[in-house]
């Protein structure tokens, strides 16, 4: 049983790599989309590239994005000037 508990500690410490890293890519895009004014233009290439990635997420993990990301807005819409969002 001492596998298991190894891989039980290796996946929980390589879920909180992923998770870490998600939590600072998403700060960065909240930090560079509110220094961007109006929309991004993508070239075909770039949203070939995103298109691809979503293809390999499902629909079911991007739905879950899309929620998430729709909660953080209706919480940026009813923030004090000067707060911080979802955190």
């Amino acid at each position: 049983m001492i596998w298991a508990r190894m891989l039980a500690y290796i996946t929980g410490t390589v879920d909180q790599e992923l998770l870490l890293r998600n939590e600072y890519l998403a700060a960065e895009n909240r930090i560079l989309r509110a220094q961007i004014k109006g929309r991004l233009l993508l070239s075909d290439a770039e949203k070939a590239t995103l298109a691809e990635i979503a293809h390999r997420l499902k629909r079911k993990a991007l739905e879950e994005l899309a929620a998430v990301a729709a909660s953080c807005w209706a919480t940026v819409q009813n923030l004090a000037p000067g707060s911080s969002c979802c955190s």
